[in-house]
C-alpha cells in the first residue's frame, strides 16, 4: 500500500500509522513519510486511556473476538483523531491491505462538495438484516476535517465504544463497518458520496466487479471505470515457498478469471520486493 501510494505522490504525502504493536513501530518509523504512531502512548496516557480501557474490555460483536474488536475500534477512534488534532483538511482511512492503481485524487475529486466519501460490496442485492457486514465497506473512506467530518467521526468513535448503543443489534455485528450503513440516513445524503458509480475497484468476495478490461479498468454498468485500488482482503503470502492465497477459510472462490490473476500475481511480486527492500 505505501509503495503505491510513492508512485503518485512520491514525497508530497504522509501516511499515519497506527501500530498496534512495538515492532511495527521500530520497522516503519525508519520509513519516509509515514508518521507512526504506537497504541500504547495513547493507552498509557490520561487523556484517551480511560477510552482505550474500555475499548479492549468490549465484547466482540458476531465476527472475530474481544482483540478483533479492539482493533476495529481503532479505525474511528484514530480517524477521530486525526480529524481533531486537525493533522489533515482531508483524510483517507486505508486499509493496510489496499493497493492503489490509480491516484487516490480520483476520489477526492468524486468526493468534491461531500464530507465522506464511502464505497459499496457491490452486492447485487443487500438487506441489513441478513448481510450484517453492512452494505459499504470499511477498506477505504474518505473525510474531510470539517464541522460536520468531526461529528461523524466522533459518533462512529462512540458507537464501537459503547457495545449498548441502540444501533449495535443490527449495524454493529461486523466491528466498525456496518456503522457506514447509517451514515446517509442520519448525517443526510447530500453529504455523503458513494463514489463506486464512477470509481471501480478490485475484490475477491462475491459481487459484480464487471468486465475487466485493458489493465486498470473495469467495464460496470456500461461504463467504463479506473480501478482505483484493488482490496487484497484475506491474502495471504507463503514467501518460503514462493506461493500465496486469498480465502482465510475457503470462503472465497478461488480466482477464475486470468485478467484477475495478474493483479494478485503483481501483488505478490510486489509484497516481495518490499519484504527484500526494507529487510522484513
Amino acid at each position: 500500500m505505501y509503495e503505491s501510494l510513492r508512485l503518485f505522490y512520491s514525497d508530497k504525502f504522509s501516511l499515519y500509522w497506527l501500530c498496534l504493536d512495538k515492532e511495527t513501530y521500530n520497522t516503519v518509523v525508519k520509513i519516509p513519510y509515514i508518521k507512526p504512531f504506537f497504541v500504547n502512548n495513547f493507552w498509557k496516557s490520561k487523556q484517551y486511556g480511560s477510552e482505550f480501557e474500555k475499548a479492549i474490555n468490549n465484547p466482540p460483536c458476531a465476527y472475530g473476538n474481544r482483540w478483533s474488536q479492539f482493533c476495529w475500534t481503532m479505525t474511528p477512534w484514530f480517524i477521530w483523531y486525526l480529524l481533531h488534532n486537525k493533522f489533515a483538511k482531508e483524510l483517507f482511512y486505508v486499509d493496510s491491505d489496499i493497493y492503489f492503481y490509480h491516484s487516490p485524487d480520483l476520489i477526492v475529486k468524486e468526493c468534491s462538495g461531500y464530507t465522506v466519501g464511502l464505497h459499496t460490496h457491490r452486492f447485487p442485492t443487500f438487506d441489513i438484516a441478513k448481510d450484517n457486514i453492512g452494505e459499504y465497506n470499511v477498506g477505504v473512506v474518505f473525510f474531510r476535517n470539517n464541522e460536520l467530518g468531526l461529528k461523524i467521526a466522533t459518533q462512529w468513535k462512540e458507537w464501537m465504544l459503547n457495545p449498548d448503543n441502540e444501533y449495535r443489534p443490527l449495524y454493529g455485528q461486523c466491528g466498525d463497518q456496518g456503522y457506514l450503513s447509517l451514515f446517509r440516513s442520519l448525517f443526510g445524503a447530500e453529504n455523503i458520496r458513494v463514489f463506486d458509480d464512477k470509481l471501480g475497484y478490485l475484490f475477491p468476495w462475491p459481487g459484480n466487479m464487471g468486465e475487466h478490461l485493458e489493465h486498470g479498468y473495469v467495464m460496470y454498468n456500461g461504463e467504463k471505470q479506473p480501478i482505483v485500488f484493488g482490496h487484497f482482503a484475506h491474502f495471504t503470502p507463503d514467501f518460503e515457498n514462493d506461493k500465496w492465497s486469498h480465502s482465510l477459510h475457503g470462503e472465497w472462490a478461488s480466482i477464475r478469471d486470468d485478467k484477475v490473476l495478474k493483479y494478485y500475481e503483481n501483488y505478490f511480486q510486489m509484497m516481495k520486493q518490499v519484504k527484500k527492500t526494507f529487510n522484513l
